[in-house]
């Protein structure tokens, strides 16, 4: 997790932030998914949102909100597809575009809190940043949408091991 302050009229707002898909808590996906009921045929399908925090910061006070971010569709909950939570799906940037946007009013790992908060302006200046930017880390945030099973192209499974392959050798000197 890093840890970002954002401190703007008298008041320190602490942003614990994912550097990984791995730290999005399997427990927050659910508790989501339990709070919305899905309509036959949907999916309701988590869009993990990833970004180096200074290229974020940067976008921000330029206003340029399409900076340079990855979206990676993950699955959270279906009445009818067969999916492990936090399994990444296979879905056409324009299908994901035509989803339903589900607000989840108290997310927070909501994207556009985070950029709202670093860049609203006090008199003119832009709040304070206290973060670790020596590493220029890559944190993530997560936002739902309902996509109808039909649009959803695939699921990734487990990697597989192609280690009996000699395709690429690394050889120490």
């Amino acid at each position: 997790m890093k840890q970002i302050k954002v401190k703007a009229q008298g008041k320190t707002t602490t942003f614990n932030l994912p550097t990984s898909i791995d730290e999005i808590e399997y427990n927050f996906l659910t508790k989501v998914g339990d709070s919305i009921e899905i309509a036959e045929f949907y999916t309701l399908v988590g869009l993990v949102y990833s970004g180096k925090i200074n290229d974020l910061v940067i976008a921000g006070k330029k206003n340029a909100k399409n900076s340079n971010i990855g979206v990676i569709p993950i699955f959270v909950k279906s009445k009818e597809l067969k999916a492990d939570v936090k399994q990444k799906l296979l879905i056409t940037s324009n299908n994901l575009e035509l989803g339903v946007r589900v607000a989840v009013p108290s997310n927070p790992l909501n994207l556009s809190r985070f950029m709202d908060a670093i860049t609203t302006r006090v008199k003119g200046a832009f709040p304070e940043l206290e973060y670790d930017d020596e590493h220029n880390d890559t944190v993530y945030f997560v936002e739902f949408k309902l996509i109808p099973n039909r649009d959803i192209n695939g699921i990734y499974n487990e990697a597989p091991d192609f280690s009996e392959f000699k395709y690429i050798e690394v050889n120490n000197e």
